[in-house]
């Protein structure tokens, strides 16, 4: 009697992996066919299917990793006014390359970190303005101006960003009270100014 048990058992075990593979097959299957669908978009110029389609290039869903692709999806949601993709290229680039790497490629990579996220803070995007706030106030690969870093975080966070309050503290701990006030008013001036007048 107990053979039986055993048998029908083993055949539980044996189908649950199965199943398990053939449910992962067949999500593989429905994001390669979504993909297919979105690259026919993006194609077409469709701006959110370019930012799918670079996101899937990016992480390698339903298609294989490919961060040139990602970025050439990225540049052409990027070329119709998109802060969202110009604030990926920034992060794409700013962490091509190690944090402690100061060679002329590490500071070009961050140079043109910098020009996208500036480009998309300009649009209002909080976690470029943020980026930029870090960039500028701790001085990565650039002249470190803790007042133009701080105005870019007063300026994140009035667009709702919230910074982890030891960074804040490490960049303050480098300012005077009249840098602080003088950081204040300037992000008073960029928000008032649409962006506009960021310094």
């Amino acid at each position: 009697m107990q053979r039986p048990f055993l048998t029908a058992a083993t055949l539980i075990a044996l189908a649950i992996p199965l199943s398990s593979a053939q449910a992962q097959s067949a999500a593989e299957k429905i994001l390669t066919q979504r993909f297919e669908i979105q690259i026919e978009l993006a194609t077409s110029g469709d701006l959110q299917a370019q930012l799918d389609v670079a996101t899937a290039y990016q992480h390698g869903s339903g298609v294989t990793k490919d961060m040139a692709e990602a970025i050439r999806w990225y540049e052409a949601a990027a070329g119709q006014g998109s802060p969202v993709a110009m604030e990926q290229l920034g992060s794409i680039y700013h962490r091509s390359v190690a944090w402690d790497d100061n060679s002329p490629e590490a500071q070009a990579a961050v140079a043109k970190a910098t020009e996208w996220y500036l480009r998309a803070a300009r649009l209002g995007h909080a976690g470029a303005q943020n980026s930029l706030g870090l960039i500028y106030g701790f001085g990565d690969r650039v002249d470190a101006d803790p007042v133009r870093g701080r105005m870019w975080l007063f300026v994140a966070e009035a667009n709702g960003h919230v910074m982890q309050g030891s960074l804040m503290g490490r960049l303050e701990e480098r300012m005077t009270a009249d840098d602080l006030d003088a950081a204040l008013q300037a992000s008073k001036v960029c928000l008032d100014s649409n962006y506009d007048e960021c310094g």
